[in-house]
């Protein structure tokens, strides 16, 4: 936390009188500010007001926090700089958006250290932040994702999915554990070994840690994520195999339940693989198992954690039935001169071949890690001649120029 003083003097008149004290301030769990009013710390300033003025209220304002009688501020307390751990588990397209974050944040005063994956080191470093290697191969990750469709259950026919399931189990458990020193260690890369504590903690709620670790450091957290996590009777949980056109468009009551149903559904068997390394990884912190009948895979929804969805409300609106803790805030692009806004110049082949025709379509798949390269390539290819369209295609972390 951060401290402030308050002060005033006499103002108006009236038969009612306003004490205004010396205040040390501090951010609670929830982000919010908090006043410390005890006596030893009192130091009045008397001010009078007609017994129709306003209680005192507080505000916000250009980052300041104020202490107000109606319209005439009586002391304003700084937000204080904060030590800012933000936790990302993903691939580029997932940690350029923290990365646009943290330098807004660390702008405005504050420390801000991004862990993620150490193949995203030079990334992040070059843009300005301090960094700490998350366990975890985005690739696989990424290559998991691809092979199973997204779903929570391996297709029990296919060998190289349930081969799949104990890596990737490992790998979480290694991301989880790895929060603890991405909050409280330094960066082992770093010569001067500079200490680091969380006071605040941003992440996505892929790296499992983040609600544990906060715990552990009595600090406040906020989730930020491009998925719809959050249960709605608007739309299924994107994880639940769900695909049925109807879902997205609901129009009875038995679909509105199903969908919010799905969310349940998804988090409780999560939490079953999940729950003896999390809890191990309480233990390990210091703090107390969750027990079976806690409703551990209900716990960000029941602690009300603020939750910042990065997907334009005008794509998706905000469901309506969203709690207020809940927020779709849009997307995070770099600002127009940023070093992220590619300055890329064709090679000459590729120019003299968009200048030979009329204007392709572009289609990529980032960092996704296709399973059968060729197979998709030629049904691109067999899409384009259909269409008459000319293709451009991206290969990235998949190859797709056919052998």
């Amino acid at each position: 936390g951060g401290g402030g003083s308050g002060s005033g003097s006499g103002v108006g008149s009236g038969d009612d009188e306003w004490e205004l004290v010396d205040e040390t301030s501090s951010v609670d769990r929830a982000g919010r500010m908090d006043r410390d009013t005890s006596a030893e710390k009192q130091t009045p300033y008397t001010t009078t007001a007609s017994s129709s003025s306003a209680a005192l209220q507080s505000t916000v304002e250009g980052g300041m926090a104020m202490v107000g009688l109606e319209d005439r501020v009586f002391s304003r307390v700084a937000v204080p700089g904060m030590q800012v751990a933000v936790l990302v588990v993903g691939t580029r397209g997932d940690v350029q958006p923290f990365i646009l974050l943290g330098q807004r944040l660390k702008a405005d005063g504050h420390r801000v250290r991004l862990a993620t994956h150490a193949m995203f080191r030079d990334f992040v470093v070059e843009s300005g932040l301090e960094f700490y290697p998350l366990a975890g191969d985005p690739k696989k990750l990424s290559a998991h994702m691809v092979q199973t469709g997204g779903r929570l259950l391996p297709n029990i026919l296919d060998s190289d999915e349930i081969k799949a399931v104990p890596e990737k189990m490992a790998m979480i458990k290694d991301i989880l554990e790895s929060t603890k020193p991405a909050c409280t260690e330094p960066d082992p890369a770093d010569p001067t070994r500079a200490p680091f504590t969380a006071e605040a903690i941003i992440s996505n709620p892929v790296t499992y840690g983040h609600i544990h670790i906060a715990e552990y450091l009595d600090a406040p957290l906020h989730l930020m994520f491009p998925q719809p996590w959050t249960p709605t009777t608007a739309f299924p949980h994107p994880l639940s195999s769900i695909n049925d056109p109807a879902n997205f468009r609901p129009a009875s009551s038995r679909l509105k339940y199903q969908n919010k149903l799905s969310y349940g559904a998804v988090d409780q068997f999560m939490w079953m693989g999940m729950r003896n390394m999390v809890n191990n990884f309480r233990v390990e912190l210091g703090l107390e198992k969750i027990r079976a009948g806690e409703f551990g895979s209900d716990i960000l929804n029941d602690l009300r954690v603020p939750f910042a969805k990065m997907w334009s409300p005008s794509l998706v609106e905000r469901p309506e039935d969203y709690p207020d803790h809940i927020d779709v805030i849009g997307n995070i692009f770099p600002p127009e001169g940023s070093p992220m806004v590619s300055s890329y110049n064709p090679p000459p082949e590729l120019t003299a071949w968009l200048q030979a025709g009329p204007p392709p379509v572009f289609i990529g798949f980032g960092s996704m890690m296709i399973k059968d390269t060729d197979k998709l390539t030629s049904v691109i290819e067999e899409a384009a001649v259909r269409a008459n369209v000319r293709i451009l295609l991206q290969s990235s972390w998949s190859d797709m120029s056919k052998k």
